[in-house]
Parts: structure tokens; C-alpha cells; sequence
């Protein structure tokens, strides 16, 4: 009796051990970026936290839709059909792997990414893709002659239950790289970057004076060309003074300053 009690507590004590190492081991180095980011694209609309993380994997993946299509099959655990703009190739990707977070399936997209990129690698076919998220093998030319690429598939060793760190270093790359791109992530999903649009530098008439919306026209004579600033002026225009054009800067009050150009009548320089 004393021996089953004992063998009893030596089995409790083995599974105790290996049970919390398995569940310590999910809480690998990315774990903190990983929250992060959730909590960065808990604050988006879950399209645009997609387009927005999606947007880093150009042009590693060609066409913006399929890097969303893959980004939302790998965090809901659905199939995904990529096409490949070039051959008009065509693939079904099942992940092998349960749903996850969306800053865990950038994680995966990201050392697959990796482990492509080993082998020269920079557009991958949707096949290739496949190859790198769940496995598989295929033919490369080398220096030496035809070699096989054997993946071992970034999904299907996060699906035995391994950690990041642990599936990086199966797979033969560093995990530092995949966490400074995260880095980079992260800030895409705190910031919003706006990129001027050109259809706001417009030609307009000195006639003119406030276009619709704070946005210049281009009807009549052109006199400058320049940004629209808060009160619909223009920062950079001409202006006529005692008969002669000169440049200057509209201010958000509305006053123009001369930029340094002489008037011929009067002589006298403007600047800042």
C-alpha cells in the first residue's frame, strides 16, 4: 500500500512538472509585444488593424488582399485561396493551428517570412506560402546543383504546442529578427501616418480669394501654386504689390509675407 501511495505521488509530481513547463513555455520573449499589439489593435476596427499590420509584409506578399486574407485565416483558424497575380496560380491554405490573436498570426506570417527569405526567397508563390505555414518540400536550383528544401512549417510546430522562440529556432531562424519587425508593427498600429495629397496643391487665381472646403481652384490665371493652410489660404503664392508679382507666405491669419523678392518700384526687399 505504501508503494502505490508513493509511485501515486511520483506520477502527480512528473505531471505537475511537465504540465507547467508546457504552459510556461508558451510564455516565451514575445509574449509582451504580442499583448501589446493586441491591446494597440483592440483600439482599430478589426479591418483596418488588419490592412494596417497586412501593409508590413509588401512587397514580401505582392497584393495587399492576400496578405489580409492570410493574416485573418491563420488568426480564425479558416482556409484561405491565394492567387498568384503572375501565373494566375491558385492555392488552399488550411491552417493547422486553432484560432489565435491577430498579433500571434502576424508572428506566424513574419517567421515564415524568415524562413523563406533563407532560401532567396523574396515573392514566394502561394504554394511556397503553403509550404512555409504548414510543411512541405520542393526543388531549388543551387551553386551546387538541385537541392530539396525541406519546411518544416511555422503552423504545424505551433500546433504541437511549442513557443515562438521555440518554433523560430526549429526552423532555423533568429527570433530577435521576427521581434524588431514586431517592434516596427506596433507602431503602425499606434500611429497614423497621413501622406499629403497632391490633390491638395492646387493652382489658383489672386481673383479667388477662399476656395469650397479650404481647398484653391484651378479656374482663371494661375498666380501661385501651395498647400492650403487652416483658414483655406494658400502658404506659398504671388501676390501683386504696386504693379510687380512677388512670392510669399500666406499665414494662417491671413497676412502675406514677401519671401525676398525686390519690388522694382518701391525697392525695398521683403524677407523673413
Amino acid at each position: 500500500m505504501a508503494r502505490q501511495i508513493y509511485f501515486v505521488c511520483i506520477c502527480f509530481s512528473f505531471t505537475l512538472f511537465f504540465g507547467s513547463g508546457r504552459a510556461f513555455a508558451a510564455q516565451d520573449s514575445f509574449a509582451p509585444l504580442i499583448q501589446t499589439m493586441d491591446k494597440l489593435a483592440a483600439k482599430h476596427e478589426r479591418a483596418e488593424a488588419t490592412a494596417r499590420l497586412a501593409k508590413k509584409f509588401h512587397p514580401f506578399i505582392v497584393a495587399q488582399e492576400s496578405a489580409e486574407s492570410l493574416l485573418n485565416g491563420v488568426q480564425h483558424g479558416k482556409s484561405i485561396t491565394l492567387m498568384s497575380p503572375a501565373s494566375g496560380e491558385a492555392e488552399h491554405i488550411k491552417p493547422t493551428t486553432k484560432p489565435m490573436s491577430l498579433a500571434n498570426a502576424y508572428v506566424a506570417l513574419s517567421l515564415a517570412k524568415l524562413d523563406l527569405e533563407k532560401y532567396g526567397i523574396s515573392q514566394p508563390t502561394p504554394t511556397q506560402l503553403k509550404w512555409a505555414l504548414n510543411g512541405g518540400k520542393f526543388s531549388q536550383t543551387h551553386l551546387t546543383g538541385q537541392r530539396i528544401v525541406r519546411l518544416k512549417g511555422v503552423l504545424k510546430q505551433r500546433a504541437h504546442g511549442r513557443s515562438w522562440d521555440a518554433v523560430a529556432k526549429s526552423i532555423g531562424v533568429k527570433a530577435d529578427k521576427a521581434r524588431y519587425d514586431m517592434e516596427a508593427a506596433k507602431y503602425v498600429l499606434m500611429h497614423t501616418v497621413i501622406t499629403p495629397s497632391y490633390s491638395s496643391i492646387k493652382a489658383f487665381p489672386e481673383s479667388q480669394d477662399e476656395g469650397r472646403g479650404g481647398v484653391r481652384t484651378t479656374r482663371g490665371k494661375t498666380y501661385g501654386v501651395g498647400i492650403v493652410t487652416a483658414n483655406g489660404a494658400s502658404p506659398t503664392a504671388l501676390k501683386s504689390i504696386n504693379g510687380e508679382n512677388v512670392e510669399g507666405i500666406v499665414t494662417a491669419g491671413g497676412d502675406f509675407i514677401v519671401l525676398g523678392r525686390a519690388d522694382k518700384k518701391s525697392s525695398k526687399a521683403g524677407g523673413l
